[in-house]
């Protein structure tokens, strides 16, 4: 039988796998109305991942990441936007 742990950290796992392959498809979906349809699923697969995981920290199966500070924040931001300028790809915001 499974626990309660194994339970949640499988659907955590299932919920991040999902929402990344909804992303995918949505990327490159041509389809508006399939597009958006595509991007709410990634947005509910976003919120219930982030609900999952805070349920799995309070109970001590899983490690959430702690916050960055601001100045990390921004040195990764300008990494990505000095990134996206050399490649000529979109400008990170």
């Amino acid at each position: 039988m499974l626990t309660d742990r194994e339970i949640a950290l499988d659907y955590l796992h299932t919920c991040k796998t999902s929402t990344t392959e909804a992303l995918k498809v949505a990327l490159e979906c041509s389809n508006q109305e399939l597009r958006g349809l595509l991007m709410s699923n990634v947005t509910k697969g976003e919120k219930d991942s982030y609900e999952l995981a805070k349920l799995a920290s309070k109970n001590n199966w899983y490690l959430e990441a702690g916050p960055a500070d601001y100045q990390e924040i921004q040195r990764i931001n300008g990494f990505l936007t000095s990134s996206a300028l050399s490649s000529g790809g979109v400008t990170v915001r």
